[in-house]
């Protein structure tokens, strides 16, 4: 999947990062050149200097074939634009926008943004959340504290792909609780298969967050 993110802000830098960690193809478009310099500092070559709202920068940045347009940066008139350029002239799939002011959200809507956030704090959880396909997302804290309720949707080159679930081999007090295939939810079973695209609701404690990542999304 292919996501390009409007604005390296630190919300547009931090879901970079995350997208990254997941295995996203990830482009993010900077104006700012010291920030820019800064984002490829620190992440690599996967930022392009420009005005995100431009129809020639969008264009060279290969909109045309992006999945998803994520824009994040602090003006709420550029995140519309970047996102009806997004969709109107390179018919990107699905676009995602932050706003500052929440007055603008029905005109967000409205212009047919799939996905807007109007709350800074959350805003990198809520846009990942919009993603399909996103790894894994987290649904609720559990008691005792530490332990987490999360969703994990099984890619195609996934190694558990064709086990039972008691054969997914899991670090202690982490476990499979529902499995929701082609929109039916199932408690696990020896006599159930996982397949590519099955979205997994899991317990996790904190501690084996990212092993459990690992074994449910690696080959």
């Amino acid at each position: 999947m292919f996501t390009i993110v409007v604005g390296g802000s630190e919300v547009g830098f931090s879901l970079t990062k995350a997208l990254i960690s997941a295995g996203h193809e990830v482009l993010i478009i900077e104006e700012n050149q010291a920030r820019f310099r800064l984002i490829v500092d620190e992440i690599g070559p996967v930022a392009s200097c420009g005005d995100g709202a431009d129809q020639s920068v969008l264009d060279e940045a290969g909109t045309s074939r992006a999945d998803i347009l994520i824009a994040t940066t602090g003006s709420d008139a550029t995140n519309l634009v970047a996102c009806q350029v997004a969709k109107n002239v390179f018919k990107t799939p699905r676009v995602l926008a932050l706003i500052r002011d929440s007055n603008n959200r029905s005109i967000f809507e409205r212009l047919g943004v799939d996905v807007v956030v109007d709350s800074v704090h959350p805003a990198v959880v809520a846009l990942e959340e919009g993603i399909p396909g996103q790894p894994m997302v987290h649904i609720s804290d559990l008691a005792p504290e530490g332990t987490e309720l999360v969703s994990v949707s099984i890619p195609a080159d996934s190694s558990i792909v064709g086990m039972s679930p008691s054969e997914v081999d899991l670090p202690p007090h982490n476990y499979i609780c529902l499995i929701t295939k082609r929109d039916e939810t199932h408690l696990p079973s020896d006599t159930m298969v996982v397949e590519s695209g099955d979205e997994l609701f899991l317990v996790v404690t904190a501690d084996d967050h990212q092993e459990v990542y690992d074994i449910l999304t690696g080959v």
